[in-house]
This record gives C-alpha cells, sequence and structure tokens, in this order.
C-alpha cells in the first residue's frame, strides 16, 4: 500500500523482533504511521526505534509521559524516552484521517491513564480501545475525573459503529462491541446502586455487602471512594 503500515502500539521493546517478523508477513512496506493509544511501556516500548522512521501519533498526556522518568509498576521506573520516540502529531480531540483510503477515526477516551486514545477503522468495521477497554474486567473503569462523561463519550463513539465491528483491546482476544456495551451497563449499574446506597447513609462495608450479589467489592469500594471524596 503506498502510504506503508499503521501500527497500533509497538509492545514491549524486548519484542520488536518478533513484532517485525509479524509485520513483515504481512507487508513488505515499512510502518510508516504509528498510534500510540497510553504511555504505558507494555504499549510504547518499541517507540524508540520505530518512531525513527514513522510518523507517532498520541494524546498530549502520552507526549509528557514519555518525557518524563515514570514508576511503569512496583519497582519498574522507566526513562524517559529519546526524542525520535516522541509524538510527531499530537491527538487532544475527535480526529479523522484517511490513510491509504481507509477512514481512521482517532478519540480520546481518557480513564485508563492521562493520555489514552481510541481508534476506529470506520470501512473495515475495526475498533481498537487500548487499555480503556480490558475484556478481562467485570465493567469498564471509568477513570478518576469524570466517570459519569467518560462513559457518555465512550457511548457516543460506539454508538457511531457499525454493529459487526472487531474489538481490540489493549490484552487478551478480539471481541465485539456488545461485550463494551455489557461492560458499560454494569459500570452504570454499578454507579447508581452506590450512589443510591451513600445516599441511604450506608457506610463502605455496608454498601459492598449489600451489593455483594451484584458487583465485586472492590469496585464498589472504589466507586464509594471516588463519589465520598467530591
Amino acid at each position: 500500500s503506498s502510504d506503508g503500515v499503521f501500527l497500533v502500539d509497538t509492545g514491549y521493546g524486548s519484542a520488536l523482533p518478533a513484532l517485525q517478523a509479524a509485520l513483515a508477513s504481512l507487508s513488505d512496506m515499512p510502518v510508516s504511521r504509528l498510534l500510540v493509544t497510553h504511555p504505558h511501556e507494555d504499549h510504547m516500548g518499541a517507540t524508540p526505534e520505530l518512531g525513527a522512521a514513522a510518523t507517532v501519533l498520541a494524546h498530549p498526556g502520552t507526549t509528557a509521559a514519555m518525557r518524563a522518568q515514570y514508576d511503569f509498576m512496583d519497582g519498574v521506573s522507566m526513562p524517559p524516552k529519546p526524542p525520535q520516540a516522541l509524538p510527531d502529531v499530537e491527538i487532544s480531540g475527535d480526529t479523522t484521517f484517511v490513510f491509504n483510503g481507509e477512514t481512521v477515526r482517532v478519540v480520546p477516551t481518557l480513564a485508563h491513564t492521562g493520555g489514552d486514545l481510541s481508534v476506529y477503522f470506520s470501512d473495515a468495521h475495526v475498533a481498537h480501545f487500548g487499555d480503556s477497554y480490558l475484556a478481562s474486567n467485570p465493567m469498564m473503569y471509568p477513570g478518576t475525573d469524570d466517570p459519569d462523561g467518560f462513559l457518555d463519550r465512550l457511548e457516543a463513539f460506539i454508538g457511531s459503529m457499525d454493529p459487526a465491528t472487531g474489538v481490540v483491546g489493549g490484552h487478551e482476544e478480539i471481541g465485539d462491541l456488545a461485550a463494551v456495551w455489557a461492560q458499560i451497563e454494569v459500570s452504570r449499574a454499578c454507579m447508581a446502586f452506590v450512589r443510591g446506597a451513600m445516599e441511604d447513609g450506608l457506610s463502605i462495608e455496608q454498601t459492598a455487602e449489600q451489593g455483594a450479589d451484584r458487583f465485586p467489592p472492590q469496585w464498589v469500594a472504589f466507586f464509594y471512594g471516588l463519589f465520598a471524596s467530591r
């Protein structure tokens, strides 16, 4: 294809040879555009190598994270990324462009980190949500800043997609939109339950106990703590 290869995320830097072999089996064209869904090492680890030749697209929050040392996980601190890894194009709002004749829509879905992007390949009917959607979670993590707004924006985004869209999350198997809708619905139900319990004056322990047959206690506790802090 004349525009080269469009790649979403890179995986760990140590996995670059395996990634390059997989890409070579699909196309003899180079990666010319690289979209980073969020600033975690298992998604952007090979940007120093691939970003040297590709146009890197990311949210400004990812740029900021790349410029600083950060703790990827307990005991694992990552140094700032070199200049060639830094995004060439920052996407901070709903953005649409054409690549190899395919209409590509990129939408910020900040929740998991301060730099989340999701991408929809409109003609191929494939959506990549990064870690904004994780199939193994019992519900959607809507962040701590604006959980209702996050779910509203995500619903509007997926509501514009073809119903047969294939869904790629940051991990695990390919799924469908029904699974994403289901997580959103459970998230909203859990949030409403917790808000109701708080209005009734229940403690966090009482709320978790009362909702134990419907929602995991850790999620009840998360939302209770979030709403109580406001």
